[in-house]
């Protein structure tokens, strides 16, 4: 493949005929799928390069249907293909596929690879899960991770293979230039400090810190609003009754990502870490978003060293979070400062073309791509 620019900067990758790239993804009926958005808009990406097709396919493409394609990527989390995260006809189907296409090329994109060993439940499904990724690994070449530490991790198995670092965008439009019309529609004025937080019921993130951040700003006299956003967001205990709290629930992206635009600050207490596997975080950098989160043993050292885009504590350190909170709460133009790194650093990382360039450079390992 060669290179090319078109007149908007995007860039293009020129090829003499279209390669035609299958991305496998299972979806999950009736629940919020932050992957199988995450696949449709790589496609879309992809699809803006010159001579590059990728179309969205569900699991039972591996059996027959990708005589046409180039390649196929899939993406894999155990339990989006079956219960427990239990799926060997898995790495049978691919396995299949590739004895029918041996010109096929596979890769394989790990966005969770198995739970960790905490009891005897996890533990047996920890072993069963393995054992999947490293068949499904053993059939791909190459293999992503949506995180830097699994990325290591991969590749230090055997087979040698290579594992590329290829981290998540956001799933929401752009709705920036909405923020001031947001601001105005829920009821906030110039004195009013939004913060927000987003995520689902899942326990992923220290809802505690929320409350205690909150509530050191309300309580210093500051009127505070708290967007609680997302389908299935749990409520948040223990919240002032001085804060207006508002949790709309279910929202097309459009709606999430204008009030994602009102935010002053956005709290991203993860159990394990802020990482480049998260897409709410993704969208707050999109949108330019004053980040307070937590440094944990999954977050990326591209993360952990842009200190000037968002502001991290340790984990186990709830008393920092607030504390860092409270001073950004009252520091407007250090907050705007971060807001304007926060977006860089998504230009420069994590927005879908260089993601999807990053895709196609690791699938073809000569291809020259220019800016």
């Amino acid at each position: 493949m060669t290179a090319a620019t078109v007149p908007s900067g995007t860039p293009v990758v020129e090829t003499p005929t279209t390669e035609v790239i299958a991305l496998v993804c299972n979806a999950s009926l009736g629940e919020i799928d932050g992957i199988r958005d995450y696949t449709v808009q790589l496609a879309a990406a992809l699809g803006r390069f010159e001579g590059i097709s990728a179309e969205v396919l569900g699991p039972g493409a591996l059996n027959g249907a990708l005589v046409d394609y180039d390649a196929v990527v899939l993406q894999y989390n155990p339990f989006m293909y079956g219960r427990w995260g239990f799926a060997p006809w898995l790495p049978v189907a691919l396995f299949r596929t590739q004895r029918r296409h041996p010109t096929l090329k596979v890769a394989l994109m790990v966005h969770e690879p198995y739970v960790p060993m905490i009891n005897w439940r996890w533990t047996l499904m920890g072993i069963w899960q393995r054992s999947q990724l490293l068949a499904l690994r053993a059939l791909a070449d190459p293999v992503f991770a949506s995180i830097d530490a699994w990325t290591s991790i991969l590749g230090r198995m055997r087979p040698r293979k290579a594992v590329y670092h290829l981290p998540v965008g956001s799933n929401l439009p752009d709705r920036r230039p909405y923020r001031e019309h947001v601001i105005f529609s829920i009821g906030a004025t110039t004195e009013t400090l939004i913060l927000s937080t987003f995520g689902t019921a899942r326990p992923t993130r220290r809802l505690e810190y929320v409350a205690a951040a909150v509530n050191a700003i309300a309580n210093s006299g500051v009127p505070t609003i708290l967007l609680n956003l997302g389908a299935g967001a749990p409520a948040i205990e223990g919240v002032a009754s001085s804060v207006r709290v508002l949790a709309p629930g279910p929202q097309s992206p459009s709606a999430l990502a204008e009030l994602l635009s009102a935010t002053d600050l956005f709290l991203a207490p993860f159990v394990d870490g802020v990482s480049t596997r998260r897409t709410t975080v993704m969208a707050a950098l999109q949108h330019g978003l004053a980040v307070i989160g937590t440094d944990g043993r999954l977050t990326d050292p591209v993360l952990r060293e842009s200190d000037q885009a968002l502001r991290l504590v340790p984990v186990a350190r709830e008393d920092l979070f607030v504390d860092v909170t409270r001073e950004l709460a009252s520091r407007q133009r250090e907050r705007e400062e971060i807001r304007r790194a926060a977006r860089r650093l998504y230009d420069e990382h994590f927005d879908w073309p260089i993601i999807a360039e990053s895709l196609l450079r690791y699938l073809s390992p000569g291809t020259a791509v220019e800016r």
